[in-house]
Protein backbone atom coordinates (compact mmCIF):
# COMPACT_ATOMS: atom_id res chain seq x y z
CA UNK A 1 0.00 0.00 0.00
CA UNK A 2 1.49 3.01 -0.79
CA UNK A 3 0.59 4.57 3.01
CA UNK A 4 3.27 2.02 3.91
CA UNK A 5 6.31 3.95 1.52
CA UNK A 6 4.74 7.21 3.42
CA UNK A 7 5.16 7.44 7.22
CA UNK A 8 5.39 10.94 7.60
CA UNK A 9 1.83 11.50 5.95
CA UNK A 10 0.33 8.63 7.48
CA UNK A 11 0.67 9.51 10.65
CA UNK A 12 -0.50 12.94 9.90
CA UNK A 13 -3.78 12.01 8.23
CA UNK A 14 -3.92 9.71 11.40
CA UNK A 15 -3.75 12.87 13.49
CA UNK A 16 -6.30 14.88 11.11
CA UNK A 17 -9.17 12.11 11.15
CA UNK A 18 -8.69 11.83 15.41
CA UNK A 19 -8.26 15.68 15.61
CA UNK A 20 -11.63 18.43 14.81
CA UNK A 21 -8.86 21.07 14.89
CA UNK A 22 -6.38 19.64 12.63
CA UNK A 23 -5.71 22.10 9.69
CA UNK A 24 -6.56 20.30 7.17
CA UNK A 25 -10.05 19.64 8.13
CA UNK A 26 -10.48 23.11 9.42
CA UNK A 27 -9.68 24.11 5.73
CA UNK A 28 -11.66 21.70 4.09
CA UNK A 29 -14.68 22.42 5.67
CA UNK A 30 -13.96 25.85 5.50
CA UNK A 31 -14.60 25.31 1.68
CA UNK A 32 -17.21 22.86 2.10
CA UNK A 33 -14.93 20.34 0.38
CA UNK A 34 -15.04 17.81 3.26
CA UNK A 35 -15.66 14.30 2.63
CA UNK A 36 -19.14 12.19 3.90
CA UNK A 37 -16.54 10.15 5.16
CA UNK A 38 -15.16 13.15 7.57
CA UNK A 39 -18.26 14.82 8.35
CA UNK A 40 -19.63 11.37 9.66
CA UNK A 41 -17.03 10.07 11.37
CA UNK A 42 -17.81 11.53 15.39
CA UNK A 43 -15.33 14.37 15.24
CA UNK A 44 -16.44 17.22 13.55
CA UNK A 45 -17.18 20.39 16.34
CA UNK A 46 -20.64 21.99 16.63
CA UNK A 47 -19.75 24.39 13.84
CA UNK A 48 -19.78 21.58 11.19
CA UNK A 49 -22.78 21.42 9.11
CA UNK A 50 -23.76 17.70 8.23
CA UNK A 51 -26.94 18.15 6.16
CA UNK A 52 -25.28 18.16 2.95
CA UNK A 53 -24.92 22.16 2.59
CA UNK A 54 -21.79 23.61 1.77
CA UNK A 55 -20.90 27.05 2.61
CA UNK A 56 -20.48 30.25 0.48
CA UNK A 57 -16.73 29.51 -0.16
CA UNK A 58 -17.34 26.17 -1.65
CA UNK A 59 -17.36 26.21 -5.43
CA UNK A 60 -20.50 23.26 -7.14
CA UNK A 61 -20.88 25.09 -10.17
CA UNK A 62 -18.14 23.27 -12.35
CA UNK A 63 -15.96 25.93 -12.57
CA UNK A 64 -12.05 24.79 -12.15
CA UNK A 65 -9.97 26.95 -9.67
CA UNK A 66 -6.89 28.45 -11.12
CA UNK A 67 -3.24 26.97 -10.23
CA UNK A 68 -2.73 30.29 -8.11
CA UNK A 69 -5.78 29.61 -6.44
CA UNK A 70 -5.04 26.09 -5.92
CA UNK A 71 -1.20 26.82 -5.31
CA UNK A 72 -2.81 29.36 -2.44
CA UNK A 73 -5.11 26.85 -0.56
CA UNK A 74 -1.92 24.03 -0.69
CA UNK A 75 0.99 26.01 0.52
CA UNK A 76 -0.98 27.37 3.46
CA UNK A 77 -1.77 23.94 4.37
CA UNK A 78 1.38 22.98 3.99
CA UNK A 79 2.45 25.91 6.20
CA UNK A 80 -0.38 25.17 9.17
CA UNK A 81 1.50 21.23 8.71
CA UNK A 82 4.68 22.71 9.61
CA UNK A 83 3.82 23.85 12.71
CA UNK A 84 1.62 21.64 13.71
CA UNK A 85 3.33 17.93 12.53
CA UNK A 86 5.88 16.52 15.11
CA UNK A 87 7.94 15.57 11.85
CA UNK A 88 8.62 18.88 10.82
CA UNK A 89 10.20 20.82 13.86
CA UNK A 90 13.58 19.63 13.14
CA UNK A 91 13.11 21.51 9.44
CA UNK A 92 10.68 24.29 10.99
CA UNK A 93 13.22 25.50 12.91
CA UNK A 94 16.12 25.68 10.32
CA UNK A 95 13.83 27.89 8.51
CA UNK A 96 14.03 30.14 11.53
CA UNK A 97 17.95 29.78 11.21
CA UNK A 98 17.94 30.31 7.37
CA UNK A 99 16.29 33.61 7.69
CA UNK A 100 18.09 34.77 10.61
CA UNK A 101 21.37 33.58 8.02
CA UNK A 102 20.35 35.58 4.85
CA UNK A 103 17.48 38.20 5.95
CA UNK A 104 15.16 36.60 3.26
CA UNK A 105 12.89 39.11 1.80
CA UNK A 106 14.77 41.82 3.71
CA UNK A 107 15.81 44.71 1.65
CA UNK A 108 18.96 43.95 -0.20
CA UNK A 109 18.54 40.30 0.46
CA UNK A 110 19.08 38.26 -2.51
CA UNK A 111 17.04 35.74 -0.98
CA UNK A 112 13.43 36.28 -1.57
CA UNK A 113 11.09 34.63 0.90
CA UNK A 114 9.56 33.19 -1.96
CA UNK A 115 12.17 31.09 -2.93
CA UNK A 116 12.49 30.36 0.81
CA UNK A 117 9.18 28.71 1.11
CA UNK A 118 9.42 26.81 -1.73
CA UNK A 119 12.92 25.22 -0.82
CA UNK A 120 11.22 24.77 2.65
CA UNK A 121 8.34 22.76 2.09
CA UNK A 122 8.99 21.40 -1.82
CA UNK A 123 12.63 20.52 -1.41
CA UNK A 124 13.79 20.00 2.01
CA UNK A 125 12.55 16.43 2.28
CA UNK A 126 12.31 14.48 5.63
CA UNK A 127 12.93 10.81 6.57
CA UNK A 128 12.73 7.15 4.61
CA UNK A 129 10.63 8.42 2.25
CA UNK A 130 11.88 11.73 1.29
CA UNK A 131 8.24 13.17 1.72
CA UNK A 132 8.06 17.13 2.57
CA UNK A 133 5.82 19.18 4.11
CA UNK A 134 3.95 19.79 0.22
CA UNK A 135 3.70 16.12 -0.18
CA UNK A 136 1.98 15.23 3.47
CA UNK A 137 -0.23 17.80 2.70
CA UNK A 138 -1.21 16.53 -0.88
CA UNK A 139 -1.69 13.13 0.70
CA UNK A 140 -3.83 14.34 3.39
CA UNK A 141 -6.10 15.90 1.40
CA UNK A 142 -6.59 13.32 -1.00
CA UNK A 143 -7.15 10.75 1.47
CA UNK A 144 -9.53 13.40 3.45
CA UNK A 145 -11.46 13.40 0.29
CA UNK A 146 -10.69 16.58 -0.99
CA UNK A 147 -11.48 17.91 -5.00
CA UNK A 148 -8.69 16.35 -7.26
CA UNK A 149 -7.49 19.38 -8.20
CA UNK A 150 -6.87 20.30 -4.88
CA UNK A 151 -4.48 17.21 -4.40
CA UNK A 152 -3.34 16.96 -7.40
CA UNK A 153 -2.24 20.74 -7.42
CA UNK A 154 -0.28 20.36 -4.08
CA UNK A 155 1.26 17.14 -5.96
CA UNK A 156 2.71 19.22 -8.70
CA UNK A 157 3.77 22.15 -6.13
CA UNK A 158 5.38 19.19 -4.47
CA UNK A 159 7.07 17.78 -7.02
CA UNK A 160 8.56 21.25 -8.76
CA UNK A 161 12.11 21.81 -8.60
CA UNK A 162 14.22 24.75 -9.70
CA UNK A 163 15.59 24.60 -13.71
CA UNK A 164 18.02 26.62 -15.05
CA UNK A 165 16.36 27.48 -19.23
CA UNK A 166 17.06 29.75 -21.42
CA UNK A 167 14.17 31.80 -23.22
CA UNK A 168 13.93 31.14 -26.81
CA UNK A 169 10.65 33.41 -27.06
CA UNK A 170 8.22 35.25 -25.09
CA UNK A 171 4.88 36.49 -25.82
CA UNK A 172 3.68 36.40 -29.09
CA UNK A 173 6.77 35.09 -30.42
CA UNK A 174 5.86 31.91 -28.08
CA UNK A 175 2.31 31.57 -29.47
CA UNK A 176 0.52 32.56 -26.17
CA UNK A 177 0.33 36.24 -24.57
CA UNK A 178 1.85 36.06 -20.89
CA UNK A 179 4.19 33.11 -22.06
CA UNK A 180 7.52 31.85 -22.93
CA UNK A 181 9.22 29.41 -24.94
CA UNK A 182 12.30 28.34 -22.16
CA UNK A 183 14.54 25.18 -22.97
CA UNK A 184 17.04 23.46 -20.60
CA UNK A 185 20.41 23.66 -21.99
CA UNK A 186 21.39 20.28 -20.84
CA UNK A 187 18.40 17.98 -22.11
CA UNK A 188 17.26 20.40 -24.27
CA UNK A 189 13.66 19.59 -23.40
CA UNK A 190 11.60 22.77 -23.83
CA UNK A 191 8.38 23.89 -22.08
CA UNK A 192 5.95 26.72 -22.85
CA UNK A 193 5.21 28.33 -19.45
CA UNK A 194 3.30 31.21 -18.29
CA UNK A 195 5.50 33.65 -17.08
CA UNK A 196 5.56 37.23 -15.39
CA UNK A 197 7.12 38.72 -18.65
CA UNK A 198 8.31 42.15 -17.16
CA UNK A 199 11.11 39.83 -15.83
CA UNK A 200 11.40 37.66 -19.41
CA UNK A 201 13.66 38.70 -22.01
CA UNK A 202 14.17 36.65 -25.09
CA UNK A 203 18.25 35.11 -25.09
CA UNK A 204 18.53 35.39 -21.19
CA UNK A 205 19.14 32.41 -18.69
CA UNK A 206 17.15 31.85 -15.81
CA UNK A 207 17.21 29.81 -12.66
CA UNK A 208 13.09 29.56 -12.22
CA UNK A 209 10.91 27.27 -10.36
CA UNK A 210 8.48 25.86 -13.14
CA UNK A 211 5.23 24.01 -11.36
CA UNK A 212 3.85 21.29 -14.36
CA UNK A 213 0.10 20.35 -14.18
CA UNK A 214 -1.36 18.42 -16.81
CA UNK A 215 -2.68 21.27 -19.01
CA UNK A 216 -0.12 23.93 -18.55
CA UNK A 217 3.26 24.78 -17.09
CA UNK A 218 4.37 28.10 -15.14
CA UNK A 219 7.00 29.45 -13.74
CA UNK A 220 5.68 29.73 -10.02
CA UNK A 221 8.14 32.75 -7.90
CA UNK A 222 9.92 35.20 -8.99
CA UNK A 223 13.29 33.55 -11.16
CA UNK A 224 16.63 34.36 -11.26
CA UNK A 225 18.70 35.92 -14.22
CA UNK A 226 21.66 34.01 -15.00
CA UNK A 227 24.08 36.62 -16.24
CA UNK A 228 26.73 33.80 -17.48
CA UNK A 229 26.53 32.26 -20.59
CA UNK A 230 24.68 28.76 -21.55
CA UNK A 231 27.93 27.36 -22.29
CA UNK A 232 28.89 28.21 -18.89
CA UNK A 233 26.48 26.36 -17.44
CA UNK A 234 26.56 23.59 -19.94
CA UNK A 235 30.01 23.20 -18.97
CA UNK A 236 29.63 23.46 -15.30
CA UNK A 237 26.51 20.12 -15.18
CA UNK A 238 29.21 18.72 -17.41
CA UNK A 239 31.34 18.51 -14.33
CA UNK A 240 28.68 18.12 -11.89
CA UNK A 241 26.40 15.46 -13.57
CA UNK A 242 29.64 13.21 -14.98
CA UNK A 243 29.30 9.06 -14.55
CA UNK A 244 32.02 7.85 -12.01
CA UNK A 245 33.64 6.57 -15.08
CA UNK A 246 34.83 9.59 -16.39
CA UNK A 247 36.65 10.67 -13.14
CA UNK A 248 40.17 10.39 -13.12
CA UNK A 249 41.79 7.99 -11.84
CA UNK A 250 44.80 8.04 -9.07
CA UNK A 251 45.37 8.50 -5.47
CA UNK A 252 47.04 5.94 -2.83
CA UNK A 253 46.51 2.57 -3.62
CA UNK A 254 46.76 2.73 -7.30
CA UNK A 255 44.03 3.43 -10.06
CA UNK A 256 41.93 0.37 -10.51
CA UNK A 257 41.54 0.30 -6.16
CA UNK A 258 40.64 4.52 -6.08
CA UNK A 259 38.32 3.69 -9.43
CA UNK A 260 36.01 0.58 -7.25
CA UNK A 261 35.49 3.52 -4.27
CA UNK A 262 34.43 6.05 -6.33
CA UNK A 263 31.92 3.66 -7.73
CA UNK A 264 30.57 2.51 -5.12
CA UNK A 265 30.64 5.80 -3.85
CA UNK A 266 28.75 7.33 -6.37
CA UNK A 267 26.09 4.34 -6.94
CA UNK A 268 22.47 5.52 -7.54
CA UNK A 269 19.97 4.18 -4.49
CA UNK A 270 18.81 0.54 -5.40
CA UNK A 271 15.79 1.32 -8.08
CA UNK A 272 16.87 4.33 -9.11
CA UNK A 273 17.26 5.39 -12.59
CA UNK A 274 20.66 6.88 -13.19
CA UNK A 275 20.31 8.81 -16.72
CA UNK A 276 21.27 13.12 -17.05
CA UNK A 277 17.81 13.41 -16.71
CA UNK A 278 17.62 11.74 -13.40
CA UNK A 279 20.59 13.12 -12.32
CA UNK A 280 20.40 16.74 -13.00
CA UNK A 281 16.62 16.30 -11.02
CA UNK A 282 18.40 15.66 -8.00
CA UNK A 283 20.46 18.14 -8.54
CA UNK A 284 18.50 20.94 -9.05
CA UNK A 285 15.64 19.77 -6.46
CA UNK A 286 18.10 19.03 -3.37
CA UNK A 287 21.65 19.67 -4.64
CA UNK A 288 24.83 18.39 -3.50
CA UNK A 289 24.32 19.95 -0.06
CA UNK A 290 20.73 20.93 1.40
CA UNK A 291 21.42 25.09 1.15
CA UNK A 292 23.26 24.67 -2.08
CA UNK A 293 21.15 26.76 -4.19
CA UNK A 294 20.59 29.44 -1.46
CA UNK A 295 24.43 29.73 -0.76
CA UNK A 296 24.75 30.59 -4.63
CA UNK A 297 21.60 32.72 -4.82
CA UNK A 298 23.23 34.64 -1.83
CA UNK A 299 26.77 34.94 -3.33
CA UNK A 300 25.70 35.13 -7.04
CA UNK A 301 23.28 38.22 -6.69
CA UNK A 302 24.95 40.71 -8.73
CA UNK A 303 21.81 43.32 -9.58
CA UNK A 304 18.81 43.26 -11.80
CA UNK A 305 17.99 42.75 -14.85
CA UNK A 306 14.26 44.16 -16.38
CA UNK A 307 13.65 44.63 -11.96
CA UNK A 308 14.63 40.97 -11.69
CA UNK A 309 17.24 39.44 -9.52
CA UNK A 310 20.22 38.50 -11.79
CA UNK A 311 23.72 35.83 -10.56
CA UNK A 312 26.59 36.03 -11.89
CA UNK A 313 28.74 33.02 -12.53
CA UNK A 314 28.38 29.37 -11.87
CA UNK A 315 28.15 27.39 -8.47
CA UNK A 316 31.57 25.57 -8.22
CA UNK A 317 33.87 28.54 -10.04
CA UNK A 318 34.23 30.77 -6.86
CA UNK A 319 36.40 33.04 -8.88
CA UNK A 320 33.03 33.69 -11.06
CA UNK A 321 30.66 34.68 -8.16
CA UNK A 322 30.65 38.30 -6.93
CA UNK A 323 29.45 37.46 -3.31
CA UNK A 324 32.48 34.96 -2.68
CA UNK A 325 36.29 35.94 -1.43
CA UNK A 326 37.88 34.39 -4.62
CA UNK A 327 35.45 36.64 -7.34
CA UNK A 328 38.63 37.51 -10.02
CA UNK A 329 37.71 41.38 -9.61
CA UNK A 330 40.03 41.96 -12.63
CA UNK A 331 38.25 39.37 -14.82
CA UNK A 332 36.48 40.16 -17.94
CA UNK A 333 32.65 40.01 -16.90
CA UNK A 334 30.70 41.40 -19.94
CA UNK A 335 27.74 40.44 -18.10
CA UNK A 336 28.15 44.19 -16.60
CA UNK A 337 26.43 45.04 -19.74
CA UNK A 338 23.34 43.83 -18.62
CA UNK A 339 22.35 45.39 -15.94
CA UNK A 340 19.78 47.68 -14.70
CA UNK A 341 21.48 51.07 -13.62
CA UNK A 342 21.00 51.75 -10.41
CA UNK A 343 19.65 55.89 -10.49
CA UNK A 344 16.97 55.28 -8.12
CA UNK A 345 16.27 52.42 -5.53
CA UNK A 346 13.55 50.23 -5.86
CA UNK A 347 10.38 50.43 -2.88
CA UNK A 348 9.85 46.80 -2.59
CA UNK A 349 11.88 43.74 -3.67
CA UNK A 350 9.92 41.30 -5.77
CA UNK A 351 7.65 39.04 -3.86
CA UNK A 352 5.73 35.45 -3.80
CA UNK A 353 3.34 36.09 -6.30
CA UNK A 354 0.40 34.71 -3.74
CA UNK A 355 -0.03 38.45 -2.20
CA UNK A 356 -2.02 39.30 -5.63
CA UNK A 357 -4.87 37.13 -4.42
CA UNK A 358 -5.26 37.27 -0.90
CA UNK A 359 -7.19 34.49 1.10
CA UNK A 360 -10.27 34.75 1.80
CA UNK A 361 -11.70 35.93 5.16
CA UNK A 362 -13.20 32.48 6.48
CA UNK A 363 -9.78 30.61 5.55
CA UNK A 364 -7.73 33.45 6.81
CA UNK A 365 -9.74 33.07 10.44
CA UNK A 366 -9.38 28.88 10.37
CA UNK A 367 -5.82 29.27 9.27
CA UNK A 368 -5.09 31.51 12.42
CA UNK A 369 -7.03 29.51 14.85
CA UNK A 370 -5.18 26.44 14.01
CA UNK A 371 -1.67 28.13 14.26
CA UNK A 372 -2.48 29.85 17.49
CA UNK A 373 -4.16 26.24 18.86
CA UNK A 374 -0.76 24.84 17.50
CA UNK A 375 1.53 27.24 19.06
CA UNK A 376 -0.48 26.99 22.42
CA UNK A 377 -0.11 23.04 22.64
CA UNK A 378 3.52 23.15 21.66
CA UNK A 379 4.00 26.08 25.04
CA UNK A 380 2.22 24.25 27.08
CA UNK A 381 4.10 20.80 26.37
CA UNK A 382 7.64 19.64 26.88
CA UNK A 383 10.14 21.49 25.14
CA UNK A 384 13.49 20.30 24.40
CA UNK A 385 15.52 23.43 24.47
CA UNK A 386 14.44 23.98 27.76
CA UNK A 387 14.91 20.69 28.95
CA UNK A 388 11.56 19.06 28.46
CA UNK A 389 9.63 22.11 30.13
CA UNK A 390 7.34 23.48 28.90
CA UNK A 391 6.68 27.44 28.80
CA UNK A 392 3.95 27.18 31.73
CA UNK A 393 6.73 25.83 33.93
CA UNK A 394 9.41 28.60 32.61
CA UNK A 395 7.17 31.78 33.38
CA UNK A 396 7.44 30.55 37.43
CA UNK A 397 11.04 32.38 37.53
CA UNK A 398 12.67 35.59 35.95
CA UNK A 399 15.00 33.62 34.04
CA UNK A 400 12.56 31.34 32.84
CA UNK A 401 9.92 34.49 31.58
CA UNK A 402 13.09 35.70 29.51
CA UNK A 403 13.43 32.16 27.90
CA UNK A 404 9.52 31.73 27.01
CA UNK A 405 9.94 35.48 25.77
CA UNK A 406 12.44 34.79 23.53
CA UNK A 407 10.82 31.42 22.45
CA UNK A 408 7.64 33.56 21.63
CA UNK A 409 9.61 35.89 19.67
CA UNK A 410 11.19 33.59 17.88
CA UNK A 411 7.22 31.84 17.26
CA UNK A 412 6.81 35.54 15.93
CA UNK A 413 9.09 35.90 13.41
CA UNK A 414 8.75 32.83 11.59
CA UNK A 415 5.04 33.56 11.01
CA UNK A 416 5.42 36.79 9.84
CA UNK A 417 8.42 35.14 7.76
CA UNK A 418 5.67 32.94 5.71
CA UNK A 419 3.21 35.23 3.05
CA UNK A 420 -0.23 33.24 4.14
CA UNK A 421 0.81 33.57 8.12
CA UNK A 422 2.27 37.29 8.30
CA UNK A 423 -0.66 38.41 10.14
CA UNK A 424 -1.39 36.66 12.63
CA UNK A 425 -0.59 37.31 16.40
CA UNK A 426 0.65 35.55 18.89
CA UNK A 427 -0.73 38.50 21.77
CA UNK A 428 -3.30 35.89 23.07
CA UNK A 429 -0.84 33.07 24.12
CA UNK A 430 1.55 35.96 26.00
CA UNK A 431 -1.35 37.02 28.03
CA UNK A 432 -1.91 33.49 28.87
CA UNK A 433 1.24 33.59 30.08
CA UNK A 434 0.94 37.29 32.03
CA UNK A 435 3.28 37.97 29.68
CA UNK A 436 3.83 41.58 27.98
CA UNK A 437 3.47 41.50 24.52
CA UNK A 438 6.36 42.27 22.94
CA UNK A 439 5.20 41.45 19.32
Amino acid sequence: MVIVHQPLAAAELKRARQDPHHIARRVLRAHGDASQDDQNDGTQDDGTQDDGTQDDASQDDGTQRGPLECFRHALSLAQGLLFESPSFVSLARRMEEIDEVYDCGGKGSAVLDSFLVLHVMSDRTQGVASESPLSVAAFVLRHLGAPAEFSSHAEAFAASRLHVVWCEALGEDADDPGTARLRCPVTGRRWRAEVMEPWFRAGLGYLARIVELPDRSFVLTTPYVLLSSEDAWREYFARQLGTPEKAPAGGKGGASRDKGKRKKAKRAPAGAADSPAQRLHRHMKRGPSPDYWIEFVDEAFAGKVNGCPALAGVPDLPETIPGNPEFDEEGDHPWLELLDEEEEEEEDEPELRVPDAPLSPDLQEALGSAVLEQVRRSMRGPIPMFGDRSLVELVQTESGREQARAWLVGQEQTLRSLPQLAEISLEPLWRELGLDYEG
